[in-house]
C-alpha cells in the first residue's frame, strides 16, 4: 500500500503540468513592433538687430534741438595750448607727534614688615605698615591700599598695582631686593655676579656669599643638578647628574649631564650617612678653604677642586655657619633626635630605591 503523502505529491505534480500547458497554449500573440521614425529638427538661425546709426537720429531731429558743432579752428587750438599744465602738489611737511613719555608716581609709602606664607596663595598674609600713619594691618591678595591693590604675595615680597597701571615690589629686606633677578637685571648685575670663576683645567673658585644668595638652601641645589641615586648591580656608587644647562649652576662648577659624582672631600656619596657628612663639612668650610670632588665622565674619573674665596671684594664678610650653641643635655634631646630621624629616611628611600631599581644586571640604574 502506498503512502498517502506520495499520492498527494503526484497528484499536485500533474496538476501543474496541466495548467501550464494551458497557459502555454492560450497566450496571446506578439504583436510586430513599428518601426521608429527620426523626425527632423528644425534649426532658426538667430538674426542680430542692426546697430542704430546715431549720426542718423541727429540729422532728423524732429524738434529741432540739435546743432551741430563747429569744426575746431587755429584759435581754439591754440587756446588749448596755452592752457598750463597743472603743478604738481606742493610737499607738505609732516609734524611727528611726539611719544608719549609715561608718567610714574612717586614709590608708595609703605614697608613690609612681614609674610605669613601658606602653601595656597589665599592663604598668605602680609603685614605691611605706612610710614605716614605709623599704623600696621594684616593684607590679602585683592586688598587695596592706599592707591595699590596687592596682586601677588611670596614668600620674600609682596607685589602691588598702582592706579595707574603702575607695578611696584615690597621686600621683607634689602638682601631679597638685590638677590631678585629683576632688580640685577636693571643693575646689570646678573652677567658680573657669577659664582663661581674657573681658573684651571678642573679649578675653580667659589664666591661663598654670591654662591648663598642665588642658593638658598639644599634641596634648591639638589633640584638645580637634577641629582638622582646611581646603582650598579643593586648597590649604591654615586650621584648622577641630569640634564642641566652649561649657564646653570652645575654648569658654572663644571659638570656635565650624565656626570657621576663619586666622591666629595674624600667622602664617598653612596649612602645616606656619608652625604649627611658631607653636608656638615661644607657648611664648616671657611675662606680660602678647599674642597676636592671625584666625578666619573664618559668611563674616566676626574677630579675637580674649588676654593672658597671673594670673588667681589664689595661684598659682606662672609661668616660660615656654625652649629648653635646649645647645652650637652639640650643638644641630645633637640639635636640628635632629628639627625637620627633624617638618617633613618634617607635609609628607607636608598633602601626603597634600592628595591624597585635594584637587580643584578652589569648597567648602571638610577633612582629618586
Amino acid at each position: 500500500m502506498k503512502s498517502p503523502l506520495w499520492i498527494l505529491n503526484s497528484a499536485l505534480m500533474v496538476l501543474f503540468i496541466i495548467i501550464g500547458s494551458v497557459l502555454f497554449w492560450s497566450r496571446p500573440e506578439r504583436l510586430p513592433r513599428a518601426p521608429l521614425t527620426v523626425i527632423p529638427v528644425k534649426t532658426t538661425t538667430r538674426h542680430e538687430s542692426p546697430t542704430p546709426d546715431t549720426a542718423y537720429i541727429y540729422q532728423h531731429d524732429p524738434f529741432g534741438t540739435y546743432s551741430a558743432p563747429p569744426p575746431p579752428g587755429e584759435a581754439d587750438m591754440k587756446a588749448q595750448e596755452s592752457i598750463p599744465l597743472p603743478r604738481p602738489p606742493t610737499m607738505r611737511q609732516i609734524t611727528q607727534t611726539p611719544p608719549t613719555i609715561p608718567t610714574f608716581l612717586p614709590p608708595i609709602d609703605l614697608t613690609l614688615k612681614g609674610i605669613i606664607s601658606s602653601q595656597y596663595e589665599r592663604d598668605s598674609r602680609a603685614i605691611i605698615a605706612n610710614k605716614k600713619s605709623k599704623q600696621e594691618a594684616l593684607y590679602k591678595v585683592g586688598d587695596v591700599i592706599l592707591d595699590a591693590e596687592i596682586i601677588r604675595i611670596d614668600a620674600n615680597k609682596v607685589m602691588l598695582m598702582r592706579s595707574n597701571g603702575q607695578q611696584e615690589t615690597l621686600f621683607v629686606s634689602a638682601t631679597d631686593a638685590h638677590a631678585d633677578p629683576v632688580y640685577q637685571q636693571a643693575e646689570g648685575l646678573r652677567s658680573t655676579r657669577s659664582p663661581v670663576k674657573k681658573i684651571g683645567e678642573n679649578a675653580f673658585l667659589v664666591d661663598p656669599q654670591v654662591f648663598t644668595e642665588q642658593i638658598t638652601n639644599l634641596a634648591q641645589f639638589i633640584d638645580a643638578l637634577d641629582i638622582t641615586t646611581v646603582y650598579d648591580q643593586g648597590r649604591s656608587i654615586g650621584c648622577r647628574v641630569g640634564s642641566i644647562a652649561s649657564t646653570s649652576i652645575g654648569g658654572l662648577l663644571g659638570l656635565e649631564p650624565g656626570d657621576i659624582i663619586t666622591m666629595i672631600h674624600a667622602i664617598p656619596t653612596d649612602t645616606a650617612h656619608n652625604r649627611l657628612a658631607i653636608y656638615h663639612h661644607i657648611r664648616s668650610l671657611s675662606l680660602d678653604d678647599s674642597l676636592t670632588m671625584s666625578v666619573i665622565r664618559n668611563n674616566t674619573t676626574f677630579e675637580f677642586t674649588y676654593q672658597l674665596s671673594t670673588l667681589y671684594p664689595t661684598n659682606r664678610p662672609f661668616i660660615p655657619i656654625a652649629e648653635p650653641a646649645v647645652p650637652e643635655n639640650i643638644r641630645k634631646k633637640s639635636l640628635r633626635t632629628p639627625d637620627k630621624t633624617m638618617k633613618q629616611e634617607m635609609y628607607k628611600q636608598d633602601k626603597r630605591a634600592m628595591v624597585e631599581k635594584g637587580g643584578r644586571s652589569s648597567q648602571l640604574r638610577s633612582g629618586r
